[in-house]
């Protein structure tokens, strides 16, 4: 998967984290503000997220479930650590 720089750029601009995994649950995109989530979370090296399985990053993620139902999921709880936040998934 090719990104754009302008894409990146406005990816990249966002206060949300966006993370793009392929159908074999690896990260072929992630924004700044998802590899400081992770940084933040777990000291991941953002430099090191892409390539990776979701899972091996986050355990418990659940978006690999949302691409095999083709369902999307919305306002997803997610705790993780001592945070608390909502996610949205989408096949």
């Amino acid at each position: 998967m090719v990104v754009s720089d302008f894409v990146k750029a406005v990816f990249d601009a966002m206060h949300e984290g966006i993370v793009i995994i392929d159908t074999e649950s690896r990260i072929v995109f992630a924004n700044a503000a998802y590899k400081n989530f992770l940084f933040s979370e777990d000291g991941t090296d953002p430099e090191e997220v892409i390539g990776k399985k979701i899972r091996q990053l986050r355990p418990g993620a659940q978006l690999p479930e949302v691409l095999l139902t083709g369902k999307a999921e919305m306002q997803a709880e997610r705790k993780e650590s001592a945070d608390i936040y909502f996610v949205n998934m989408y096949p």
